[in-house]
């Protein structure tokens, strides 16, 4: 039933690539599940349950692969999970995801996120960089308050982050030219 429900699941991109626009469509997704239940021989409730299951067990495996290799130690050589080379399909859909950190504030020079962070974010770390270099103190108010700013910036989903982004731009621009 396994390798049946690997095949039949690798048919329905549906089911596991997000970056598809019909991923989030749950009547499509539904309908796959159907077919994939049809095709096993299963139910769907079933079929979901197996699936999510190796799914998960395909991921530790991964996992565990990884940080094999990363040792270095050359220690017993461990056979491949029996699955592994028919699920190896679903490689492109679970890599890392990119992640972030609201406990340290990136330097200019070194960011790897530097890509990741808005115009907005680049320039406010960048006069709170040039406000300390220029020798102001560290318990400068307008700094540390934008410092405080940071995490709960980042914490917020995007839409909210662009709208609390245009707030501030908003007020400052209304504090500075509004006479």
């Amino acid at each position: 039933m396994d390798e049946t429900l690997i095949t039949a699941v690798s048919s329905f991109p549906v089911l596991f690539d997000a970056s598809l626009h019909i991923y989030r469509d749950n009547v499509k997704k539904c309908d796959a599940w159907k077919k994939v239940a049809e095709i096993v021989g299963a139910s769907e409730e079933e079929c979901r349950k197996k699936w999510k299951n190796l799914r998960d067990q395909y991921r530790r495996e991964r996992n565990r692969e990884r940080e094999r290799s990363k040792s270095g130690s050359g220690g017993a050589v461990q056979k491949p999970w029996r699955y592994s080379q028919i699920m190896s399909f679903l490689n492109p859909f679970l890599d890392s995801r990119l992640t972030s950190t609201n406990l340290s504030l990136p330097s200019s020079s070194q960011s790897s996120e530097g890509s990741q962070m808005s115009l907005f974010e680049k320039r406010l770390i960048k006069a709170v960089e040039t406000a300390s270099n220029a020798g102001q103190s560290s318990s400068d108010e307008v700094q540390l308050f934008l410092l405080s700013l940071l995490p709960s910036l980042k914490r917020l989903p995007l839409a909210k982050r662009a709208e609390a982004k245009l707030r501030i731009h908003q007020i400052m621009f209304e504090m500075e030219f509004s006479e």
